[in-house]
Formats: structure tokens, C-alpha cells, sequence
């Protein structure tokens, strides 16, 4: 699980009757906003976690990649789980198109499936409408990564009401790991809505 400008009752309506989190936190620089992974214990296991500066161009603050790697620990599959809010592009187009490289460049470098996911502020109120090349949702794409909405077949639905700006990323082979479902939390004061992915895991030592 993941956070950027969470507030209170955001955070509590996803830690609602969940019990026993363990959080990988630290102060995410400048901008001064707090970013977490949240994982449970009992099911996934930290192999390591940090933070990746992505740049800021023309005066703009830099912002970061929290990442984590993680061992799911039923089926014994290594993740790469990155967490990350990107400029929007309107404010700094550069800033914007550099983070998405930087972001991919962490997709592309790792050895395990990925799971990428956050604030993207991309302003496109449905996938199927985009036409920004340089944007993470055809960036990824180019390194494997698919977003929920496409994995899902619900590009002509988009995120929510508002702007796109919110997504769930996975790069994997389809036998190792996918998205079967998600989950659009509503109701909350913000310009993003929460999402939650589920992902299927083959089992590593017997492939199930």
C-alpha cells in the first residue's frame, strides 16, 4: 500500500479493520510531503527500501521514488514496489517528462516484476484519450509496464470523474503475476481518488 497527500480519513478508511501494518517511511525532501509503503508483515517480507530523487527543472522542486523490495511470502515471488507523485506536467513540462524517464529507468533496471504506483498527474479524464508520448502510461508501456486500467480492459473509463492522475503499474509476464481487479475509493475531499489493485502471484516453486 501506498500514500501522497493522504489525508486523515483517506488513511483511516484504508487501515480500517486492517490489522497489524508495518510502514517504510521517511521525509521526502523540499516539498515537504510525507510518502509511505505500508505492507503487512505476516504476508510480505522487506528485502530492502529507499528513496530515489527524480529531478526538478527550471527552479522546480525536485520529488522522489520511495521503493521497496519485497518478498510476498506465500508464493515466494520477489517485487519491486515503487511509490511516487510526479510534477504535473502543466507546471513544468520538463520536470514532468524527466521523472517519468527517471521512473521508468527504475522499472527497466530491476530484476523482479514491478508494481509501480501514485499521483502521475496526468490530465487525461480517460486513457483511450491521451496523446502525450512522453507521458508515463506510453513510457512505461515501452519497459513492460501496464496500467490496472488497461490490464482490466477499462481504458474508455479512466480513473474517476476528475482528471487522470492515479494509477497502478504492473511489469510482469502474465504467468508470474496480474491484475484481476481494483477498486476506486470515493467520497473524499481531494483531486485524487484512492485505488487499490489486486494481483494474482504464481507460486515459485511449483508454479501454481
Amino acid at each position: 500500500m501506498y500514500k501522497q497527500e493522504g489525508y486523515r480519513d483517506k488513511v483511516a478508511a484504508v487501515l480500517e479493520d486492517q490489522e497489524h501494518f508495518a510502514v517504510l517511511r521517511r521525509e521526502s525532501g523540499p516539498s515537504r510531503e510525507w510518502n509511505w509503503i505500508a505492507y503487512r508483515p505476516r504476508t510480505m517480507k522487506v528485502l530492502d527500501w529507499g528513496d530515489q530523487r527524480l529531478p526538478g527543472i527550471d527552479g522546480d522542486l525536485p520529488r522522489w521514488a520511495q521503493w521497496a523490495s519485497l518478498r510476498h511470502r506465500a508464493s515466494g515471488q520477489d517485487f519491486t514496489f515503487i511509490n511516487t507523485h510526479l510534477v504535473p506536467p502543466e507546471r513544468s513540462p520538463a520536470s514532468h517528462e524527466a521523472q517519468v524517464e527517471a521512473v521508468q529507468a527504475m522499472i527497466e533496471e530491476s530484476e523482479d516484476p514491478v508494481i509501480v504506483a501514485g499521483s502521475f498527474n496526468e490530465n487525461y479524464r480517460k486513457d483511450d484519450e491521451r496523446t502525450n508520448k512522453q507521458w508515463a502510461v506510453e513510457k512505461f508501456s515501452e519497459v513492460g509496464a501496464i496500467s490496472n486500467w488497461e490490464q482490466l480492459d477499462l481504458t474508455e473509463i479512466g480513473t474517476h470523474g476528475f482528471p487522470l492522475h492515479d494509477y497502478v503499474f504492473l511489469a510482469a509476464e502474465k504467468q508470474v503475476a496480474r491484475i484481476v481487479d481494483h477498486k476506486v475509493y470515493r467520497g473524499f475531499l481531494s483531486d485524487h481518488r484512492m485505488l487499490q489493485a489486486k494481483i494474482r502471484v504464481r507460486r515459485v516453486d511449483t508454479g501454481a
